[in-house]
């Protein structure tokens, strides 16, 4: 796994990192300022769409978005939590560049 940062390029913890247990389904986290990722070379789709996460987590001044992001997940579903529907909106839009 590579951890890509505004700070830290790139560190390889290869692919045993912590968040795994908490949905195996997950390609990718974004925590302030870190994305983590499952693949050992990650797209660059998963890798816009958590950048959007942290353009989310910014203007949400961090807590803030962790607040409404988990309560949105309880209330609406992974799917149309409206940080969801923003990110996957946007995770192409570096194609039409």
């Amino acid at each position: 796994m590579l951890i890509y940062s505004k700070f830290i390029t790139q560190l390889d913890f290869k692919k045993s990192w912590p968040f795994i247990w908490l949905n195996p389904r997950w390609k990718g986290k974004a925590i302030w300022p870190f994305i983590f990722h499952a693949d050992q070379i990650p797209s660059r789709t998963l890798i816009e769409h958590e950048k959007i996460h942290l353009k989310q987590q910014a203007r949400g001044l961090i807590i803030g978005f962790y607040l409404k992001y988990f309560y949105y997940n309880w209330k609406y579903g992974y799917e149309n939590n409206p940080y969801e529907i923003e990110a996957y909106k946007h995770q192409d839009d570096w194609k039409k560049e």
